[in-house]
């Protein structure tokens, strides 16, 4: 069964925090890729011409950014009936074939220890391997799918050694390039392509936990009295957890915790300071909407245009500001 290669592989630009949010200091796509076909420009985009198709970068993205044909869904698909999963990268002896085993996310492993298979993962010799870098991110897959086990009271069924192969595998190609750049290209697109976090919560949400542990790459969001409804927070989640609705005589922020993966970019954007995450335990995956925040429309009797705050006040923050100022020039005329 060939998993290596995928036929093509492209960045989502709306689930992709360096297009959202310049100051965003993520490069894990770029850290990853072995070839550096990913460039930052400054947002990143992906040179086909250089690109390997080996999806280590999907693997490694926190926000399902990066997008491609053979995604988790359909490895999942192709080992729903197996009893053993035995996988391995193409340097090594396997029935199953992935690129580097650091192509095997924490939803991958989750689903496998959730149906309870017993899985093997066979890796040739890593450290003289290109791909070598990937591997941090392979122990980190592992670690979080190894605490969703360890919450649901399983015992994993989990052997990793060392099987390399007298020979590369060299994966078929089943596709042409024209096939690639017309077909596969409008299929990615649809609204329907399932990400990666949305197959974990399928997989975690209404199952019995046992142990409610904490999970890094999940968030619990706070928002304080400072906030005043701008939109930045909403703007810049990369997963579209946060959401702003505004009606006649409030507005107010709403939060799916699922959706969080705990990178702090609202927190780092809020002009106010108002946004605070800290890591949150795996029963988030299971809570519904959370409203966060609510604030009254006001009218400012100034410049006349709405805002919102937490109390009645009839200046909105702009026209403040330029209160001060002009009382603080005022008094530096006094004083001259």
């Amino acid at each position: 069964m060939d998993f290596s290669l995928s036929s093509y592989v492209y960045i989502d630009d709306k689930s992709c925090v360096r297009h959202t949010f310049s100051k965003s200091h993520c490069r894990i796509c770029e850290d990853i890729c072995p070839t550096k076909a990913i460039v930052f420009s400054p947002a990143p985009k992906i040179d086909s011409n250089v690109c390997i198709k080996c999806g280590l970068c999907y693997s490694a993205c926190n926000f399902s950014a990066i997008r491609m044909d053979n995604h988790d869904g359909e490895l999942l698909k192709e080992t729903n009936s197996l009893k053993v999963v035995n996988v391995g990268c193409i340097k090594a002896n396997s029935d199953i074939k992935i690129t580097c085993i650091s192509r095997l996310t924490e939803t991958v492993l989750t689903s496998w220890i959730l149906d309870k298979k017993e899985i093997v993962i066979n890796k040739g010799v890593c450290e003289k391997c290109k791909l070598k870098d990937g591997l941090m991110f392979f122990k980190r897959n592992l670690r979080n799918s190894l605490i969703i086990a360890k919450a649901f009271s399983l015992k994993p069924m989990i052997k990793i050694r060392k099987n390399p192969s007298e020979k590369i595998y060299i994966p078929k190609e089943v596709i042409s390039r024209r096939d690639v750049l017309s077909g596969f290209i409008r299929k990615l697109k649809k609204d329907d392509y399932e990400t990666k976090r949305e197959i974990l919560i399928e997989l975690l949400v209404g199952r019995e936990i046992k142990n409610d542990l904490l999970f890094p790459y999940i968030g619990e969001v706070e928002i304080s009295n400072k906030c005043n409804l701008c939109g930045v927070c909403e703007f810049v989640c990369p997963m579209n957890a946060l959401l702003i609705k505004k009606g006649a005589d409030s507005g107010e922020i709403l939060f799916k915790p699922s959706l969080c993966v705990n990178c702090e970019e609202c927190s780092k954007a809020c002009i106010k300071g108002a946004i605070t995450v800290k890591s949150a335990k795996v029963s988030f995956f299971n809570k519904g909407v959370v409203k966060l925040f609510k604030a009254k429309k006001n009218v400012c009797v100034e410049c006349n245009k709405e805002f919102y705050s937490f109390e009645d006040e009839n200046i909105c923050p702009i026209c403040k500001n330029k209160e001060e100022s002009k009382k603080k020039f005022v008094e530096f005329l006094k004083n001259i």
